[in-house]
């Protein structure tokens, strides 16, 4: 749904809170506060790794496939 910003991979970066802001309806970028409690939410579901400060991996790839639609069954 969301990619980081491609000039440096960080979910924290401007342009990604102003883009996830715009995705979401919202008129303001988000906060990284906010974003930061959404990661953690979906590392204590296992669903991302954090591999380095501001750096996230999925922990199935084949997870991005179905998000973006190039799967029609979500991964087991």
């Amino acid at each position: 749904m969301f990619d980081s910003d491609p000039a440096d991979g960080n979910p924290f970066g401007e342009l990604f809170l102003r883009r996830c802001a715009i995705k979401m309806g919202r008129p303001a970028k988000l906060q990284m506060s906010s974003v930061q409690r959404a990661m953690d939410a979906l590392r204590e579901k296992n669903l991302v790794w954090r591999a380095d400060w501001g750096e996230y991996v999925l922990e199935d790839e084949s997870m991005a496939d179905w998000h973006q639609g190039r799967s029609r069954r979500p991964p087991e």
